[in-house]
């Protein structure tokens, strides 16, 4: 009951598995990733150097960050377009959130 979250999440392991643990993983020049964080995370530089090969074939990542109130400078470095929905109030939340998550 006395459990608390206070960010400073480490992107490496989820990043990991989506390189080389799914069965295409992000290796379709198609692929996009949605990353839905606090905002405060870190990535090792052996994972972010490989999806920077990622990115240049086509990878777009996405990060929404809620519940946090800033974002990480790792995040900024992954993300291709990061959103701040704490930042947002009414329809400026929709429109961003819209522009990310799909239908």
């Amino acid at each position: 009951a006395s459990y608390g979250v206070h960010g400073g999440t480490d992107f490496g392991p989820v990043l990991r598995l989506a390189i080389e643990g799914l069965p295409a993983g992000i290796a379709d020049a198609r692929a996009d990733l949605v990353m839905v964080t606090d905002g405060m995370a870190s990535c090792d530089d052996a994972t972010m150097d490989k999806l920077i090969g990622f990115k240049k074939q086509g990878l777009r990542i996405w990060g929404l960050a809620l519940n946090g109130g800033s974002i990480s400078p790792a995040m900024k470095a992954i993300c291709d377009k990061t959103i701040d929905l704490d930042r947002l109030a009414g329809n400026a939340k929709d429109e961003a959130a819209a522009e990310v998550l799909p239908g």
